[in-house]
């Protein structure tokens, strides 16, 4: 179990980390942990034959504060993913680099 760290500004909403969604990425070697509670997306290696987690270089992609990062879905090319904040009512479109994450 990993457990995130973080928050963010908004009161009763990001006093601690808290992921909305979980999810790999298109190639299997990712996992990524979208957390509301801390304004980031937490990034992993990930193993398959062992289900092992790694942090990321970098581990993170940071928000801006109060963004509140919920779902992601990636392009059909796999060189977009799409994030949709809830705090803040916003889509951001993040460049994905399949080679590092």
């Amino acid at each position: 179990m990993i457990q995130q760290q973080g928050s963010g500004p908004v009161t009763g909403r990001q006093e601690s980390a808290h992921a909305h969604e979980i999810m790999v990425s298109p190639d299997g070697r990712f996992v990524l942990a979208v957390d509301l509670g801390a304004d980031k997306i937490f990034i992993y290696h990930f193993d398959s034959a062992t289900g092992a987690l790694a942090p990321n270089n970098p581990p993170a992609i940071e928000f801006m504060a109060g963004y509140g990062p919920r779902h992601l879905v990636f392009s059909k090319n796999s060189r977009f993913a799409y994030v949709i904040t809830e705090l803040v009512p916003a889509i951001v479109t993040l460049r994905w680099d399949g080679a590092h994450g």
